[in-house]
């Protein structure tokens, strides 16, 4: 595992392989290569510290991190310390956070809900949907035929449509970005509904920190970084299996 450094300037070697990496407002974080525990990363003395054991996935916002059961029975959140681990919600599909918040699709994806920050209390915002993507400001869904991009109202379960098709999408503190359904072309939402700006080709997968996107290369032999004009980016990295944002 590497790190790019505060200015994207070079890497830093942090840890051997991981399964999967979960990044965000609150930190980095490992699910170790067994698939068995999850590690947190502590940049002040650049160690990987448990927090938990098996679960089948989590997800990150601003102010802590939330594991979802291996039989997704329940959604837990992380307690700061050792590893103790606090359950906030019963049987979910899936869980999705940001700087917005955390949210969670029912168990048959019928319906999403939002945390209200105490243990079993929950507030349904809408119906079934595709796949989701949390900002620092808002929550956006993507239909479940994937043929428009939605911003939730903020109040009741109203939605207003941003958007045509799409095939997935990411966010972060940057902002909200789209695939094209091919997946050969990514875009950038502006803020009002249907404007939008081309700001790339295909690629493997993005990472949106927040102040900038990155893309990891179809074959995935090399990192770039948008220079947030046109479609121009700068190769800063070179293969990789995986890229989140962290902090």
């Amino acid at each position: 595992m590497e790190r790019l450094t505060p200015g994207g300037s070079a890497w830093l070697h942090i840890g051997g392989p991981a399964r999967r990496l979960y990044g965000g407002g609150f930190g980095l974080f490992a699910m170790n290569f067994r698939g068995s525990e999850i590690h947190r990363y502590d940049y002040s003395d650049s160690t990987w510290d448990r927090i938990g054991g098996v679960g089948s996935f989590w997800t990150v916002t601003n102010d802590a991190i939330y594991g979802v059961t291996w039989n997704l029975s329940g959604v837990y959140k992380w307690n700061g310390t050792g590893t103790d681990w606090t359950q906030i919600g019963g049987p979910v599909n899936r869980i999705y956070g940001g700087g917005f918040g955390l949210f969670a699709t029912t168990p048959d994806g019928s319906e999403i809900v939002r945390y209200l920050g105490s243990p079993g209390s929950w507030q349904s915002i809408g119906g079934p949907g595709a796949t989701w993507s949390v900002t620092n400001d808002a929550i956006y869904g993507l239909s479940s035929d994937r043929s428009g991009v939605y911003k939730w109202d903020g109040t009741g379960t109203d939605w207003t449509q941003i958007g045509g098709p799409a095939g997935n999408l990411y966010g972060g503190g940057f902002g909200l970005f789209a695939t094209s359904p091919n997946g050969n072309e990514i875009a950038r939402y502006l803020g009002s509904p249907f404007n939008w700006q081309g700001v790339g080709t295909a690629g493997w997968e993005w990472a949106v920190t927040d102040y900038d996107i990155y893309g990891l290369s179809p074959d995935r032999s090399g990192i770039y970084r948008w220079n947030k004009s046109g479609d121009s980016w700068t190769q800063v990295g070179g293969p990789a299996a995986q890229i989140v944002p962290c902090p």
